[in-house]
């Protein structure tokens, strides 16, 4: 959310009151750890898997002041569950399909990382 509750740059805009602050973001470090498995039959590849983000201190932005502050609340977790989906077409060529959805969410999001549902598809080839 805003930092006073309500945008400093178009006030009384209630849709810009929605976002959250990012003057001057300083986005600080993650931590990721990807656990998936696996499932084969034949041709298809079914995949299950967590991906847990964790922001390892708080982002820094320039407040309405223009004083350098802490984000409360953008040091959290992330938790995304995620399903793909491969089919081997041949030896070397494959088509990939992944959707993921996050289950737990940090308060603050400054670098507008929101996301509710991500699905993309892709065609692989080994050289």
């Amino acid at each position: 959310m805003p930092l006073n509750g309500m945008c400093i740059y178009w006030p009384g805009d209630t849709e810009a009151d929605s976002y959250f602050e990012s003057n001057h973001l300083r986005r600080r470090d993650d931590l990721m750890l990807r656990v998936d498995r696996s499932f084969e039959r034949g041709h298809r590849t079914i995949t299950l898997g967590l991906l847990p983000i964790l922001r390892l201190q708080k982002d820094e932005i320039v407040d309405e002041n223009n004083q350098t502050v802490l984000v409360d609340g953008s040091n959290q977790l992330t938790v995304n569950i995620n399903i793909g989906y491969s089919y081997a077409l041949n030896e070397n060529v494959s088509l990939r399909f992944r959707y993921a959805n996050p289950i737990v969410f940090r308060k603050s999001r400054p670098d507008g990382l929101t996301r509710y549902v991500v699905f993309y598809g892709g065609l692989t080839f080994r050289l």
